[in-house]
């Protein structure tokens, strides 16, 4: 028995009376220039954008490539990070506007 294992059977019983609030929008992190809408794409688009395309840090081993950073820009038989393509430079866009190309 660990020792947490008490612990957890006295709060199943003891359950805190927690108000329901909803969940606080998090903080962007990121130029005002990626950012558009909500945080999940501007995250997106701030990844495409500024690491993928300006910048050229995304790099992913052991597991597979983000489907928000695909693009098909060659034969399907590639390695999928063989067929990202990257632009030398590109100003941010909104992420509709990325999607569409």
């Amino acid at each position: 028995m660990h020792k947490c294992d008490l612990h957890l059977v006295w709060l199943e019983s003891n359950i805190p009376p927690l108000p329901l609030v909803r969940m606080t929008e998090p903080r962007l992190a990121m130029h005002d220039e990626y950012k558009c809408g909500d945080a999940l794409s501007s995250y997106r688009n701030y990844y495409r954008v500024s690491k993928l395309q300006e910048r050229g840090i995304v790099k992913y081993t052991n597991r597979p490539f983000p489907t928000f950073l695909q693009t098909q820009s060659g034969p399907a038989d590639r390695p999928l990070e063989e067929r990202v393509e990257v632009a030398p430079s590109v100003t941010a866009r909104p992420v509709s506007e990325l999607a569409e190309n």
